[in-house]
């Protein structure tokens, strides 16, 4: 809400500002969809997004999280939205060439019953939701509406433990993002994978 960044300031003006950030590369719009099926962006909602800054460090320095404060733990002071400003960066980076750099999120917006996935991408010919931790562990509430409305063939967390599967809920380091879209390839459709990435030397898959 423009209101929130300067409740003095015209909306117009705003829109104006972050527009041209956006055409410069410093920040990309996330923009909310519905997730109901591909591509992403058929139904997205561009009143209503977030904004993910090109790196991290820069967001941090913005946010005024100095040397001193940080005091070599760059997850310690606002970790949470660093962890997903690092996500959407990763995201965007190891995405490929081809592809227009986007990303989405999903937020189901009803009376007393809202909820949001921070981010959600195309694998497999299904649209899967990413859900941020920026420890070991958290609440996944927002993750379980969205897969028990559209059951997706798997969903994500990202996090800062190791990789593991529970069922049809993959668990993914914050280092792993790297190799997230073509582990997902394997995951939603054995028989496809492996096909336009290099497998693993140490463990023969997309790891």
């Amino acid at each position: 809400m423009y209101s929130k960044v300067d409740p003095e300031s015209r909306s117009r003006e705003l829109r104006s500002a972050v527009e041209l950030l956006e055409r410069a590369g410093v920040v990309h719009r996330v923009c909310s969809t519905s997730g109901a099926g591909l591509p992403l962006g058929a139904e997205a909602d561009d009143r209503h997004y977030k904004l993910v800054m090109v790196d991290v460090g820069l967001m941090q320095n913005l946010s005024g999280a100095t040397e001193q404060l940080l005091d070599g733990d760059p997850m310690r002071i606002n970790d949470g939205a660093v962890a997903e400003q690092f996500v959407g960066q990763e995201l965007l980076a190891h995405r490929s060439p081809y592809e227009r750099p986007e990303l989405f999120y999903w937020h189901r917006r009803e009376k007393n019953s809202s909820a949001e996935v921070d981010y959600l991408v195309a694998a497999g010919g299904r649209a899967v939701p990413v859900e941020v931790k920026a420890g070991k562990a958290g609440r996944l509430r927002s993750l379980h509406v969205f897969t028990e409305h559209y059951r997706p063939p798997v969903a994500v967390r990202v996090y800062g433990d190791r990789l593991r599967r529970d069922g049809d809920l993959v668990s993914v380091p914050l280092y792993g993002l790297e190799r997230l879209q073509p582990f997902l390839a394997e995951t939603i459709d054995p028989g496809r994978a492996g096909t336009t990435r290099p497998a693993s030397p140490e463990t023969g898959g997309p790891w």
